[in-house]
């Protein structure tokens, strides 16, 4: 699997960049989801994965802060994923992005030890404000992603 998503932009000389794997079983929302990270100078997407256990196998080798992960996928479902994940990595970050946006998938990414949860459908909107979050982005916005154009467009499955 191609772990590359482009050249990212420029990072800032006195930040490091936050590493993020990319796990979802369709290309397009693969690569959207590449997109808007590599769209922030501070982030760089370290791998991708297309189902549950190749994520596993990817977050032993490449340890990223966070990991983007789908809910419906072959192999090994995004909940257990992220059950493992905690277990295995509890300081590394997860953040459910999921077409499956109903309150009890909310409640249960939760509960299996998700950081965050952002629906597919949102994803332009919400997934920067939420790595920003999560890797604590100065208050002022310098190098953030409130500094990034974001995509007016949903991520879609084909």
């Amino acid at each position: 699997m191609n772990t590359s998503c482009g050249a990212p932009p420029a990072a800032e000389p006195d930040r490091p960049k936050g590493r993020v794997l990319v796990v979802d079983d369709f290309p397009s929302t693969r690569a959207a989801l590449c997109e808007l990270v590599q769209s922030v100078p501070w982030l760089q997407v370290v791998g991708q994965a297309d189902n549950g256990s190749q994520a596993l196998d990817q977050v032993a080798s490449l340890r990223p802060d966070v990991v983007l992960l789908d809910l419906a996928m072959p192999a090994l479902d995004g909940l257990s994923v992220t059950r493992l994940i905690r277990q295995r990595h509890p300081e590394m970050k997860v953040v459910v992005v999921s077409v499956h946006d109903g309150a009890a998938w909310k409640k249960a990414s939760f509960a299996h030890g998700a950081d965050a949860f952002v629906s597919k459908n949102h994803a332009h909107l919400e997934l920067l404000p939420e790595l920003e979050r999560l890797f604590h982005a100065p208050a002022d916005g310098s190098g953030g992603p409130s500094q990034s154009i974001a995509s007016s467009e949903p991520l879609s499955k084909p």
